[in-house]
């Protein structure tokens, strides 16, 4: 039993430092491939500045609607082993509280926590630390998504500090102040009979307040309500002399004047006869300036093209041509 329970620990402690050496290799990984994002933007941008105009327009071909975007992969945090990870006591930001960032490029923003990650021991401030990230290629597929989405780039917990309203002994207004370290403790309730979460800063004493959390709906229906299957209920079949989409939508698809289009207008329509009319009526007033030469041609013309016509095949023909096909 003894042998079983050591054996246990040593499975335990190598499961763990494979995990660390894996979370580390992934962080170096994250970080390297980050270093040489950076690298490259610089050299393009020291190369943009002594080509200048004669510099490459790098926004094109297969890179024109994702330049300067990166992969889901680099926003994306890793997860921390068990072992590494914060103790209980340490869990000190929440959902809704206002923090400060104080490192990075970020530094000095101040925003509203709207995810907490304790897996990966970051958050999400909004407004704060937005990347472009490219869509993958199956949301692309599915229309889901246009070739980029701007989203927040999580933050780890350590580079953030808690923003808090605290009034000075000096002033009567109360102040935003960066508090530098929140410690937690959990008393007894008398009330829920349940252990509660507080957070204090310490050396003053203030107890900080958590956001409010969002009511759950206890709506239910009530006899004037109509119920999901009645508004789902299909009550209108349309004719077959229905048109398929309003007529709005035809001319937004194609021109109201165009010549293409074989449904015109009433009084569109009568322009448009007036308007062929008035070009026939010019080609006859052509024909009265033309000089006998030239009506000359014009006639041959025309007798070359009942001669071509004639040469069709009439029908009694055809008909023959068809009984010898049928034969064969």
């Amino acid at each position: 039993r003894r042998y079983r329970a050591r054996r246990l620990a040593e499975k335990a402690a190598e499961k763990a430092r494979i995990s660390r050496l894996t979370y580390l290799d992934r962080v170096k990984a994250q970080k390297g491939h980050e270093g040489a994002l950076r690298r490259a933007a610089r050299a393009r941008a020291k190369e943009d500045w002594m080509l200048g105009p004669l510099a490459p327009k790098r926004d094109a071909g297969l890179a024109k609607e994702t330049w300067g975007s990166v992969q889901a992969e680099v926003a994306m945090a890793p997860s921390i082993p068990e072992k590494m990870r914060m103790k209980t006591l340490d869990k000190w930001v929440e959902t809704g509280d206002r923090v400060c960032v104080v490192e990075g490029r970020e530094k000095g923003k101040i925003g509203k926590v709207t995810e907490v990650n304790w897996e990966t021991e970051t958050v999400k401030v909004d407004g704060v630390n937005e990347v472009d990230v490219a869509t993958p290629e199956f949301l692309k597929k599915e229309d889901l998504q246009g070739p980029t989405t701007t989203m927040e780039k999580p933050i780890p917990i350590r580079s953030v500090r808690l923003v808090y309203k605290v009034k000075a002994p000096s002033s009567p207004v109360e102040e935003d102040v960066i508090v530098e370290r929140v410690q937690v403790n959990y008393v007894w309730d008398p009330d829920t009979d349940e252990k509660v979460k507080e957070r204090v800063i310490p050396g003053l004493g203030i107890k900080i307040a958590s956001a409010p959390k969002p009511e759950p709906l206890t709506e239910s229906d009530q006899p004037p309500d109509t119920l999901r299957i009645r508004t789902e209920e299909l009550t209108w079949v349309p004719t077959l002399r229905t048109l398929p989409m309003p007529r709005g939508v035809i001319d937004e698809l194609r021109n109201r004047f165009s010549k293409y289009r074989r449904q015109l207008e009433p009084g569109f329509e009568r322009k448009l006869r007036a308007r062929e009319a008035e070009q026939e009526a010019i080609k006859e007033s052509v024909k009265t300036m033309m000089t006998p030469k030239a009506q000359l041609r014009m006639v041959q013309a025309e007798k070359r093209r009942e001669e071509m016509e004639k040469k069709v095949l009439s029908e009694d023909m055809m008909a023959k041509l068809g009984q010898m096909m049928m034969k064969q």
